[in-house]
């Protein structure tokens, strides 16, 4: 009998075209990639290789997730990175607001995504 995949994801994760994630990794580099998709726990980018700092269980801290100009600031905890199509890789974080206000402002984020109709 085939074993079952257990998704930890309990949270929809929505793209955000033209969204940035911004992050530092532990030796000091900064990095700014698009955004692929966000949810109230977490988020997803690509990296086009392996990047120095970035593995599962990695902080990485000063991250902003930004869209035009709203921005939310927190820390970053890489969950896992998943090879692509030629040397790129798709990592996915959980996203952890600074404050309460930055958590509020993807709460409010997120509702309007929901709020969205679906294509």
């Amino acid at each position: 009998m085939p074993k079952q995949m257990v998704n930890r994801r309990s949270d929809t994760r929505h793209k955000l075209p033209g969204a940035e994630i911004e992050f530092n990794t532990r030796d000091g580099a900064h990095h700014v990639l698009p955004l692929m998709e966000v949810s109230i726990g977490g988020a997803s980018f690509e990296i086009p290789r392996r990047l120095n700092g970035i593995e599962a269980g990695a902080m990485l801290s000063d991250a902003m997730i930004r869209l035009g100009r709203f921005q939310v600031q927190g820390n970053l905890v890489v969950m896992h990175m998943v090879p692509g199509y030629g040397p790129d890789y798709t990592v996915g974080v959980e996203f952890h607001p600074r404050t309460d206000g930055d958590r509020n402002k993807l709460i409010d984020l997120i509702t309007r995504l929901e709020s969205l109709p679906k294509s």
